[in-house]
């Protein structure tokens, strides 16, 4: 009787656990369940950009039109989607800053190229568009795009580097001293078509890659160089040139002992 009742004790905690691994499993599994998907990701936009013409002149007035496609995970066009855009050099010009996308799913901006003096990277006119969201859409995690313009004409990617060596390097008054800005750099290179104007602090220019100044007094003075590029960019270096006067024919000379 003892071992009858002890099996049935044993079977119902057999059932008991078995039930309580049945349940948990149930648990585990429902709770991999992947989520339905509520409302449109801003990840699933797609933006496809196009410009006509793909290069433009440096003579701020030539134009390119923007083409701005919006489609989603399907291919399918969406429209009502705010787009933002913005454009590097700041030099060139965007008609409008945004626009929305219409029943074709496009939108159009209209740029103005930079003048001949902008400097740009690469040598290149940067668009870039951001979705900001529709009236009942919200793309605002979807990552800005971009397309680039190349630009025609001399290229002008750096500002000038002006440079200049001074000879003597500590001139005794009177002086005449030497200016040499052959160091200058453009584009990486030796500036050889660059325009070199001078000017002193003491009321003296020049032009040109050398140059020579008089100073008659010892002083400290300012020495300006200006370099204009072929594309008329310029950029500019000021350096001091320290002018000492001249020995005394007694400096040095020990005073004699009463």
């Amino acid at each position: 009787m003892n071992i009858s009742r002890d099996n049935r004790t044993l079977h119902r905690r057999v059932m008991a656990a078995m039930a309580a691994v049945a349940l948990l499993g149930g648990c585990t599994t429902k709770s991999q369940e992947a989520p339905s998907l509520m409302g449109p990701s801003g990840l699933g936009l797609l933006i496809t950009m196009t410009a006509s013409p793909a290069a433009l002149p440096r003579d701020g007035s030539s134009q390119s039109t923007v083409t701005v496609f919006a489609r989603d995970e399907s291919g399918q066009v969406v429209s009502g989607v705010r787009l933002l855009a913005n454009v590097s050099p700041g030099a060139t010009q965007l008609a409008q800053s945004e626009a929305v996308t219409g029943a074709d799913g496009s939108a159009r901006f209209l740029l103005t190229a930079p003048i001949l003096s902008t400097v740009a990277a690469n040598n290149q006119v940067v668009f870039r568009v951001t979705p900001l969201g529709g009236i009942n859409d919200d793309f605002r995690n979807a990552s800005p795009r971009s397309v680039a313009l190349g630009l025609l004409g001399p290229s002008n990617a750096t500002y000038p580097s002006p440079n200049f060596v001074i000879t003597p390097e500590a001139p005794t008054a009177p002086a005449f001293v030497t200016f040499d800005g052959s160091s200058t750099m453009d584009e990486g290179v030796p500036c050889m078509s660059c325009m070199y104007t001078w000017e002193t602090s003491h009321g003296y220019s020049s032009s040109g890659r050398y140059a020579a100044f008089p100073f008659d007094l010892p002083g400290t003075y300012a020495v300006a160089l200006t370099v204009t590029d072929v594309t008329g960019t310029t950029n500019s270096i000021i350096k001091s040139i320290e002018v000492k006067a001249a020995a005394t024919e007694d400096e040095g000379e020990e005073e004699e002992e009463p």
